[in-house]
């Protein structure tokens, strides 16, 4: 890799590991860094000359948001993931100077200024105006929500997310919220008529069209329904509830019967 020593980058202070005072490594001590805000670089010291000048308020979790884009293969700087395509590792994360978070972007631009346009610097932009406090426009919002319409997980990122539920769990670092009772935040509320209204008539005819609807009778009324849906709406009963006693997991204490 190019040697990136200059009279700026020579005078940096040293990186300081929060938890024992000492100096951090270059090559760890990353999770020590989740609330340190400055500069770093991503680079293959042993393997090429390129490199990535970046900015973070928290360095812990913006290189990891770099590795899940490498791993997908999705990331946007396409230079960097080519190179992380040919070496098959993941890039090496040097801390190099440490400010604050309204001073990232001027501090980044310093070091662009000198190395944007090296054939070296692999950064896309010539400019540190990052993202951060900008808001898309209602136009861009519909276009992103468009482009994601209708694309629903797969089963293996689900499985993912259960699994690192699982694990932030059993770690303690995140605890499930109360969802019952005065711990719940629809406790003491009620859906209006007119949004009741708007149900029914979403779901009305959906359960006629499954495969596995029966013909429901009320045996005090001798009416039919075409399935346990239609009939509950008759009631207070909750669908799935009525769906329920009248396959036998719960005790049948209304009128209705499966015919």
């Amino acid at each position: 890799m190019k040697n990136l020593i200059n009279p700026i980058i020579s005078t940096l202070p040293l990186a300081i590991s929060i938890a024992t005072g000492q100096p951090l490594e270059n090559d760890g001590c990353l999770l020590e860094m989740r609330n340190v805000s400055g500069i770093y670089i991503l680079s293959w010291p042993d393997e090429s000359e390129y490199f990535y000048i970046g900015q973070s308020k928290n360095m812990y979790l913006r290189y990891m948001q770099h590795v899940r884009g490498l791993k997908k293969g999705n990331h946007y700087n396409t230079a960097l993931q080519n190179l992380f395509n040919k070496y098959k590792v993941l890039p090496e994360h040097e801390f190099w100077e440490m400010c604050p978070i309204d001073k990232l972007n001027e501090v980044e631009q310093k070091y662009l200024n000198i190395w944007h346009g090296d054939r070296s610097c692999i950064n896309i932009a010539p400019t540190a105006d990052g993202t951060r406090g900008w808001k898309r426009s209602p136009e861009s919002c519909l276009k992103i929500s468009l482009g994601k319409s209708g694309k629903g997980l797969s089963e293996e990122h689900k499985q993912n997310i259960k699994k690192g539920l699982r694990l932030a769990i059993a770690q303690g670092r995140f605890v499930m919220p109360k969802k019952f009772g005065k711990d719940n935040h629809y406790f003491g509320k009620h859906h209006s008529e007119v949004a009741l209204s708007k149900m029914r008539g979403k779901s009305k005819g959906v359960g006629a069209k499954n495969v596995t609807a029966r013909l429901t009778l009320n045996t005090e009324t001798g009416i039919y329904y075409d399935y346990a849906g239609e009939a509950a709406a008759t009631t207070n009963i909750i669908p799935g509830y009525l769906n329920r006693m009248l396959n036998g997991n719960r005790k049948n204490w209304s009128s209705f019967i499966y015919v």
